[in-house]
């Protein structure tokens, strides 16, 4: 009996000993899975991390290692150096760091944390249930003066929703004003200014070693983009009140766009041709004009008729080089006080060049107070400048609110002492050379 109770404890505490052991491999197992799942995790974490904010990714990574290696002090001589780094690209490269650091900052620590309450303050949330949602927060793209953020809608939801609330919407964002653009069937874009760039003058951009007619910067859009004209494209329509001399009416347009010509002009690459309507406008940059009227309606008319026997030219024999830039100021005013003789000369010319310039190298920018119908359907490229020198710019059926730099008329007397190379014209008496030897051939066009 005694034997048999001996082997019966030592049964149970055998079975004891196999629980308390499965439960150890148990544990370690669930250990192990867990650990494994906390490594995926981390991994995926550093993954997203480095796709989405690479810079505070390596921030962090560097952190730890110096931590590790070299103690609180090596962590604090590194992110002062960080900081530095980061202050010098910034000055160096001012479009690059907004691209490429703001946008991630403004992203992470502006939009992120009042995304939500802005939605729901603008009622573009869905409550479902217990459960509600905003539209989600996409990409930013930073400017100094602009943030462009996208923005996917929910269901039911379209941009012209957007756009209705959008003064809501820049107060919620903490924005001046905000512009809503469609960006594709489910998502807008809104685009924040934070600034003005255009609330005061601009200083005079340096001239350019070799302009590209199709690109010539003349001043800054509202976001502190450049604003370029593409004159080579097609002729241009400036409407506005005239300056006092300081740049800031619509004559800041024309002066700046002969400013990103200068070179061109000195060298002969470009031909600059002028019909001062007041008399008192182009007459300050005489210099850098091959042709130019100021006070000679005759001379006007014969210089619109030299445009179009030069197109004429040049579509026969195919050479739209070099180009020539016609600069008209005022003249629907001082077309009024032409007789009949020299409006019957001067209506088929003048047709003709607006119709066909384009294409032969014959560009005509046209600056005027006001602009009739008939008159701006000739333009494929139109400003409007206001009073205070803000214009809009009409490109591609867009509107943008842009201005030029200002250039006074002592910076123009300067430009045309720098880079004139013509002797003042007289309108009453300046000799005008034949077609022939403008446009290359030696056959009279007819």
């Amino acid at each position: 009996m005694a034997r048999l109770l001996l082997t019966l404890a030592r049964s149970r505490r055998y079975a004891a000993l196999d629980m308390i052991a499965c439960v150890l491999v148990g544990l370690a197992v669930a250990a192990g899975v867990l650990l494994a799942a906390l490594l995926v995790l981390a991994v995926g974490l550093a993954v997203w991390l480095g796709r989405r904010h690479p810079f505070c990714a390596v921030g962090l990574a560097a952190t730890g290692l110096m931590l590790a290696g070299g103690g609180p002090a090596a962590v604090v001589g590194l992110w002062i150096g960080l900081v530095a780094a980061g202050l010098a690209w910034r000055w160096r490269d001012r479009d690059g760091f907004d691209r490429r650091v703001l946008r991630r900052w403004r992203r992470t620590f502006v939009y992120g944390p009042r995304w939500r309450r802005a939605m729901a303050s603008c009622d573009l949330d869905q409550v479902r249930g217990w459960r509600r949602r905003v539209p989600r927060l996409g990409a930013v793209r930073s400017t100094r003066w602009t943030d462009r953020v996208g923005l996917h809608l929910l269901e039911g939801q379209t941009a012209a929703m957007v756009a209705a609330r959008s003064r809501d919407l820049a107060g919620a964002l903490g924005a001046l004003s905000c512009r809503v653009r469609e960006a594709g069937p489910t998502v807008v874009t809104l685009e924040l200014r934070r600034g003005d760039p255009l609330s005061g003058p601009l200083a005079p951009l340096p001239v350019p070693d070799r302009p590209d007619l199709d690109a010539l910067v003349v001043g800054e859009h509202e976001d502190g983009r450049p604003w370029t004209v593409r004159l080579a494209r097609g002729h241009l329509l400036v409407v506005g009140a005239a300056g006092t001399g300081d740049g800031s009416g619509r004559e800041s347009v024309v002066w700046s766009l002969v400013r990103a010509l200068a070179v061109r002009l000195h060298d002969g690459s470009v031909e600059l041709w002028g019909i001062d309507g007041t008399g008192l406008g182009l007459g300050v940059g005489a210099r850098l004009f091959s042709r130019l009227a100021t006070d000679d309606r005759e001379a006007g008319v014969a210089i619109v008729e030299e445009a179009a026997a030069l197109v004429r030219a040049r579509r026969r024999h195919g050479s739209p080089l070099p180009p020539v830039v016609l600069v008209l100021d005022e003249v629907v005013r001082w077309g009024d006080m032409l007789d009949d003789e020299l409006r019957r000369r001067l209506n088929p010319s003048m047709e003709l060049v607006l119709t066909h310039g384009p294409a032969a190298g014959v560009i005509v920018v046209a600056a005027l107070r006001t602009a009739p119908a008939s008159v701006a359907s000739w333009f494929r490229q139109r400003v409007h400048v206001s009073g205070d020198g803000v214009a809009c710019a009409v490109e591609r059926r867009v509107a943008h609110r842009v201005r030029a730099c200002s250039v006074s008329d002592e910076a123009v007397a300067a430009m045309a002492r720098r880079y004139g190379c013509h002797p003042v014209p007289s309108s009453s008496a300046a000799p005008h050379p034949p077609v022939s030897a403008i446009s290359g051939s030696s056959t009279k066009p007819s």
